[in-house]
């Protein structure tokens, strides 16, 4: 199996960065409702749940990262 290799965080930091720091909230919100309707298409079930939470948390996590980033 691949394994992803990066920094998310700083990637979207640095993608935050070049659009004025304009991304907000409502992004993530639009990525995760994509992501949840693939999950509900695709899957069911524990898993399926265990991704949405993941996705969940995930998104509210590079959003925070993002502030802080943000009021340094």
């Amino acid at each position: 199996m691949n394994k992803f290799k990066g920094n998310p965080v700083r990637k979207h930091q640095e993608v935050d960065a070049k659009n004025k720091q304009t991304i907000d909230a409502i992004y993530f919100g639009v990525w995760l409702n994509y992501w949840m309707e693939t999950l509900e298409t695709h899957f069911t079930g524990e898993r399926a749940a265990l991704a949405k939470n993941r996705a969940r948390n995930m998104g509210t996590h590079l959003f925070l990262k993002i502030i802080e980033t943000r009021s340094t």
